[in-house]
């Protein structure tokens, strides 16, 4: 009993002794001059820390009382989800009258581009963008963090060929023909439980769903779902969530138009080893610690962090987290754990686009005006650790454009798409639906025809050599299929930068565009915009896609354009003119030779009967044309 008094006191030491006191050189080394934070003292029957256990209790098990122990449990979203569409056009019964469309991504986990579990928390990703966006600087940034950006996990950007794929199939089904009656949701989780030695399992897991609407410009519930399972510690659970009649502005407008799905969160589960539940005791966490967000390349940890009556300053946080293992240098932090910052300096993100071994650690707090090693921090402030690669850090989005036309056409001159603003580093995709193609064909024949020597006994006919040009005209209007070089029907097609024009079908064969077949859709991505026309940094160029009509003028039918010997009058080369062009089922060009002596050859047969009709055609313009469904986005990073 004398050793076990012993020990406690001993323990009591250590932490009275290590815990709170910002010494010169922390951590390794710090920068600058750091306040010291007044002392927490101790209270064995106290809980600094808020998480249930008290602090003489924590000591005993050897845990610390200054950084709470609460179970972690990770959800994320599996690749595979499929959405329900149920709908009836208008004005139709409901029933009888009703249709279906699926989108499913059917990724199985034997395929190489199955990934087990994606999304990641808010928190992370606005660290990385604000990391992005004032990569260059210092390595603190102050921004706006929510409680929510600590518990919410996103669904991560869909697939650009899988998604403008569906986009063309089914977006103009959320027209004003039809009515939708129902849209199901079926989701896939994973949720894991992290190995504690204090918490062996957690049951009756809540689920929130929730979609961003942007006609209230407001994050709006889908639906709270329970799971009656016991999740066990270190095991990885798969279930499956089914959401009924969610609203049509999740598909219509944050799916088709900008490619957002579904966010998902943790509301609360029950604590068997406590007799309580996640929300009660995150409640009493938070009303004494600061929340404190660790992400690298290996892990993903939350600490919350006793701040004591008067806060707790910044390198304290960390000394209470990380013991020693980590170092602060020069009002930067340096390293946490094996993560230390070696990443090149750099003028631009795409200088550190491939170096995906090399990073730097990057600190996000929410808004203050003091320098961040100097303010005390309390529990309504937050905190984010993140410790981003260079290939990371390049491919932040900065904003996204969508644009959608299920129907394009040039009308006989052309018509010009706006894509949407790029710079240096976007990344283009653009997927090509073939509708049809139509206009005026033009057949083109040229005939030289000479008498023969002979026509018989006795007979011998005058000579004569007649010439016809013919341009035999067909209007068409029929299926349209794109060819994997753009050459053909796809020569209409431009992609427009800042007004100036590049034919899409040189770019392609140039390299400077890669082509994907999407079924029967042409998928079309650009990765260098600079390698079509050079964009500075910092700098935006207005994109289009320009389709083009094909116009010609011409004449239409048989012309009779040259004639030697003996050609006029019966049998001569006008009065077997129209022969030619009925044999050939077209009709005669006014622009022909003789043109007053066919008029009234073609007139006289008229007038006695004759079964073709005959008329003189004016030459003129004739167009070629093609209807198509486009599909684009345009992803810019930060530079």
């Amino acid at each position: 009993m004398r050793l076990n008094v012993f020990l406690v006191l001993a323990l009591l030491c250590l932490f009275q002794a290590c815990s709170f006191k910002s010494g010169d050189g922390a951590g390794g080394g710090s920068g600058g001059s750091v306040a010291t934070t007044s002392e927490i003292k101790i209270d064995p029957n106290g809980d600094s820390d808020g998480d249930g256990t008290k602090d003489g209790d924590e000591l005993n098990r050897g845990s610390s009382p200054f950084v709470a122990d609460i179970p972690e449990l990770k959800v994320r979203f599996l690749q595979n989800y499929k959405i329900e569409v149920f709908y009836h056009p208008k004005n139709s019964d409901t029933v009888k009258d009703q249709k279906t469309f699926i989108i499913d991504t059917n990724v199985k986990d034997t395929n190489p581009d199955f990934k087990f579990r994606v999304g990641n928390v808010f928190a992370r990703e606005n660290a990385l963008k604000k990391a992005a966006s004032f990569a260059r600087f210092p390595n603190h940034t102050k921004g706006v963090i929510e409680d929510r950006d600590f518990s919410w996990v996103s669904y991560p950007d869909i697939d650009p060929r899988f998604f403008h794929e569906n986009s063309l199939k089914f977006q103009d089904v959320f027209s004003e023909a039809n009515i939708i009656d129902n849209i199901k949701l079926t989701l896939s989780n994973q949720v894991k439980l992290n190995e504690s030695p204090f918490f062996k399992e957690v049951k009756d897991l809540k689920l929130n769903y929730y979609f961003l609407s942007h006609e209230t410009e407001n994050y709006e519930i889908l639906k709270s779902v329970t799971v009656d399972r016991h999740f066990q510690s270190g095991i990885f659970e798969t279930f499956e969530s089914v959401i009924e009649n969610a609203p049509i502005n999740l598909i219509k407008d944050s799916f088709f138009k900008r490619g957002e799905f579904i966010i998902s969160e943790v509301d609360d589960f029950s604590i068997p080893a406590l007799e309580t539940n996640y929300k009660t005791m995150l409640g009493s966490i938070k009303a004494k610690s600061v929340p404190v967000l660790l992400e690298t390349p290996l892990e993903e940890k939350f600490f919350y962090v006793a701040s004591g009556t008067n806060g707790i300053h910044f390198q304290d946080i960390l000394k209470t987290a990380f013991d020693r293992n980590y170092e602060v240098k020069e009002d930067s932090l340096i390293k946490i754990k094996e993560f230390q910052n070696n990443l090149p300096d750099f003028a631009y993100l795409s200088d550190i686009a491939d170096k995906d071994k090399l990073g730097r650690w990057f600190v996000m707090t929410n808004e203050f005006k003091e320098h961040y090693l100097d303010r005390l921090y309390t529990p309504t402030d937050r905190i984010v650790l993140s410790y981003n690669v260079g290939s990371e850090l390049a491919y932040q989005q900065n904003e996204q454009f969508y644009a959608y036309e299920p129907t394009i056409t040039s009308n006989r001159e052309e018509i010009v798409m706006p894509l949407g603003n790029a710079n240096q580093r976007s990344i283009i995709n653009v997927q090509l639906k073939p509708i049809g193609r139509f206009g005026t064909s033009i057949e083109n024949e040229k005939i030289r025809w000479e008498t023969p020597s002979s026509c018989g006994k006795n007979c011998i006919p005058k000579h004569m050599v007649c010439h016809w040009d013919i341009n035999k005209y067909n209007n068409y209007n029929e299926g349209l299929s794109l060819t994997t070089d753009l050459t053909g029907e796809a020569e209409k097609l431009y992609l427009v930068i800042d007004g100036e024009e590049f034919k899409l079908s040189d770019l392609l064969k140039d390299k400077k565009l890669q082509l994907y077949k999407v079924g029967t859709n042409t998928h079309l991505e650009i990765k260098n915009l600079s390698k079509i026309k050079e964009i500075k940094p910092f700098e935006e160029a207005n994109l289009s896609l320009k389709l083009k009509a094909f116009k010609g003028t011409t004449f239409f039918g048989v012309k009779l354009v040259g004639v030697e010997g003996d050609w006029r009058g019966l049998g001569g080369c006008p009065f077997n003119t129209p022969q030619v062009a009925e044999t050939r089922n077209t009709q005669v060009s006014r622009d022909t030779l003789e043109v007053g002596e066919i008029n009234w050859l073609i007139n006289d047969l008229a007038n006695r009967g004759y079964p073709y009709k005959f008329k003189l055609i004016d030459s003129g313009d004739y167009f070629q044309e093609i209807r198509l469904g486009v599909s684009s986005s345009v992803k810019n990073y930060y530079n």
